[in-house]
């Protein structure tokens, strides 16, 4: 039985870069300037002067740049980005390095277009970018991730992620299981299943008790191997039904890795073979089925080379391993030559995030809209070939891709790890966490929290990125992903409106944040992170409700962005308690007309009684909405005129007292209680302008501020010809319902 493992790809090597001189074989005609920048640039490059370079790498651009692309330009200006970028790059500035490795994608794919193949280096510099765009983002922990999409495949848990190892593994409460079986290798199916049941007690309770097993049938690999299949009908039928009859879902992975056999298949044969088992696999509804590449490409293929279709495929799959060390230079020196190649295969420079390499077919699986698997992963801490241990490597990217896995792929519902120590003849690592202490420690600890299931659960905990919490939480978790290109230790510093509350080196950066710590409103949490000469950082806003709720910019569920920070909350709890109407819900700095206020007491009375105000009789000219009718005829407020409501006029500070008392009145007699308890009618003395309140306005305004449910405009004045912003208003409409809900 052949166990799958991650082959080293051989790599190609790119074509050797332009020098920067050129082919004058058209009517191209080099302007005199350009002999002074060539001569510069050849000293500049010998040198090794970084800023120099990239000076000579402007102005030559600068030079060319209006001129229509030929192939002299892109002969010349393809490699001077090229080195301009990776100047930039090895001084931090990861914004110019972008930039110019755009501009070096734009002659090279010219080159490639009308000149000759530049396939390598278009792969490579799309790498490149790959590396340097990785976005920073800070996530939180929570029982309802917004993030995790759910497809409905077989087998998928709506959130959290199914974890396990190979048989005689590193066992850990597993809530999945991996076993292979070559195919067509002399044995039935149903031998390994039996086979696995009794020789390793977690994969029988797996097979025979409801779990989940992930089952790698993997063809030969060769063409041949392919056609193989093409003629097995009865083993593939009575496999299936092997399979089919056990009390287990089956993740079952077809042929694997094809995309970087070191015999690549035809892919229209290898396509029509997985069609064909996948059609019979059909008939069992506890068979899901998966395709699964190799993380990384033969270069001259890709992943949609083999893409049977979405109906016959259920998950996407994928086997990803980290080796420790580099293929590659490691080193930011200007001369380091290695760099290209290392972005496409996420090695040396570019090998310090396992994460980077998953991007491609994350996006892929999404756009077919297919929940994602680690089909296998796997940390190499020992080469056979050099007899050398890389624990602290291996520990590293184990800790970075078990961390931010549930965190930066949500698709990706299930992760098994290929916990073998290879002794085969092609492998020249060792993956068996066992016989690492450090390794089986922390593989422990990470599978027994956060977003990973354990046996028996279908759904659980998830991460979702800060801006889209909307949960009530006691301890806001956070984790910052930040990716940096290169080696070497990444800092994060967080920070709470603008002051520093903690600093760690350790990924994936967590920190607790206790909610009891934020006052209910508006919070900016500001997450810095630097390594190196690199360096980012991010905001993100968060508002706190009175019941801890926290939510953040994109899980709000109206927008708030117009309103003041000090309103935020108490429009947020409005809102959660049903008070912010159709009207009201946006412009919260706007002044409130007449309509909108009556719109809100009439609300607020309906949510206080539990019943409905009926629409009376009165009518008016300026509008025909049945809340002005039902406000007048509740006796909250009258027409401005016998035939007039005015609507759109803004209402003062003093009038909305009255009808908030005529609120009150209303739910006090539905309901037979005393809202007011301070039944004074005197306005506080405290207040030097009481004396412009009208008298009709007089009581109602002492008995919302003597009540608390109004407040001055300041400690001594109380402004009631003043207008009320929207903002205000709910402020007092929430105020008013906490006060009539307590009794």
């Amino acid at each position: 039985m052949k166990i799958g493992y991650k082959r080293l790809l051989s790599l190609a090597l790119t074509g050797t870069l332009a020098s920067g001189l050129c082919i004058q074989s058209s009517a191209f005609s080099f302007p005199s300037a350009y002999w002074p920048l060539q001569a510069a640039w050849f000293e500049a490059t010998e040198a090794q002067d970084m800023d120099a370079t990239i000076s000579t790498a402007q102005k030559t651009y600068e030079l060319f740049k209006d001129d229509a692309l030929c192939q002299e330009i892109c002969e010349i200006l393809e490699p001077y980005c090229n080195q301009a970028a990776w100047c930039y790059e090895i001084k931090g500035d990861l914004d110019n390095a972008i930039l110019w490795r755009q501009r070096q994608l734009t002659y090279a794919q010219w080159l490639n277009d009308n000149v000759r193949s530049y396939q390598d280096t278009i792969l490579n510099v799309n790498a490149q970018l790959k590396h340097l765009e990785r976005d920073m983002e800070v996530y939180a922990l929570v029982s309802d991730p917004a993030d995790v999409p759910y497809y409905g495949a077989t087998g998928e848990p709506t959130s959290g992620m199914y974890y396990g190892v190979v048989p005689y593994g590193t066992h850990v409460s597993d809530s999945a299981a991996l076993i292979y079986a070559h195919f067509n290798d002399g044995q039935s199916v149903g031998y390994w299943l039996d086979y696995y049941s009794n020789t390793d007690p977690v994969v029988n309770q797996a097979l025979n008790n409801g779990g989940v097993v992930e089952l790698a049938w993997n063809f030969e690999e060769s063409n041949s191997g392919v056609q193989a299949a093409l003629s097995a009908d009865s083993y593939i039928a009575e496999g299936l039904a092997a399979m089919g009859s056990r009390n287990a879902t089956f993740l079952l992975r077809i042929g694997a890795e094809m995309n970087c056999w070191s015999s690549l298949p035809d892919p229209n044969t290898y396509i029509q073979a997985f069609r064909k088992i996948a059609t019979e696999a059909r008939k069992y509804s506890n068979i899901a089925v998966v395709f699964s590449p190799n993380d990384v490409s033969n270069r001259t293929v890709d992943y949609d080379t083999y893409y049977p279709g979405d109906e016959y495929v259920d998950w996407i799959g994928v086997s990803t391993y980290k080796n420790g060390g580099s293929l590659y230079n490691s080193a930011y020196t200007y001369s380091n030559q290695g760099y290209a190649n290392d972005a496409y295969y996420c090695s040396g420079i570019y090998g310090d995030d396992p994460l980077i390499v998953l991007q491609d077919l994350a996006a892929f699986a999404e756009t077919h809209k297919k929940p994602m698997m680690i089909s296998e992963c796997g940390f190499g801490y020992y080469q056979k070939s050099t007899d050398t241990e890389r624990n602290a490597e291996a520990l590293d990217q184990f800790n970075k891709f078990y961390s931010y896995l549930p965190m930066v792929y949500p698709q990706v519902k299930a992760v098994f790890l290929f916990d073998v120590e290879n002794d085969f003849a092609t492998s020249d690592f060792h993956y068996n966490i066992a016989s690492n202490s450090a390794l089986s420690s922390a593989y422990h600890a990470m599978v027994s929290d956060g977003a990973f299931l354990q046996w028996g659960e279908t759904s659980g905990d998830g991460y979702t990125r800060l801006s889209t919490v909307n949960e009530k939480l006691s301890t806001l978790s956070l984790a910052t992903y930040a990716s940096f290109p290169g080696q070497g230790t990444t800092t994060c510093q967080y920070y709470i409106d603008g002051a520093l509350q903690y600093t760690t080196s350790q990924e994936p950066f967590a920190y607790d944040l206790p909610v009891s710590n934020l006052t209910p409103g508006a919070h900016t949490i500001t997450i810095k992170a630097s390594q190196g000469a690199f360096n980012d950082s991010i905001d993100r806003t968060i508002y706190v409700s009175n019941d801890g709720t926290v939510t953040g910019s994109d899980g709000l569920p109206l927008d708030v962005s117009s309103a003041d920070s000090w309103a935020v909350s108490h429009i947020l709890n409005a809102y959660q308690q049903g008070l912010i109407t159709s009207r009201t819900g946006s412009n919260f700095k706007n002044k409130i007309t007449r309509l909108q206020f009556a719109e809100l007491a009439v609300n607020l009375i309906e949510k206080a009684t539990g019943t409905t105000l009926p629409t009376g009789s009165q009518s008016f000219s300026d509008t025909q909405d049945p809340v002005a009718s039902k406000a007048v005829a509740a006796g909250i407020t009258g027409g401005t005129s016998e035939t007039t409501f005015s609507p759109d006029a803004n209402i003062t500070r003093e009038q909305i007292s009255v009808m908030l008392k005529k609120v009150v009145d209303y739910v006090d007699a539905a309901k037979g209680t005393s809202t007011l308890t301070n039944t004074s009618t005197a306005l506080n003395s405290a207040y030097t302008d009481g004396a412009q309140v009208s008298s009709w306005a007089s009581d109602s305004m002492a008995l919302m501020t003597n009540n608390g449910l109004m407040s001055g405009t300041s400690a001594t004045t109380l402004s009631p010809a003043n207008n009320t912003t929207i903002q205000e208003a709910h402020t007092l409409i929430l105020a008013l319902y906490n006060k009539l809900a307590s009794h």
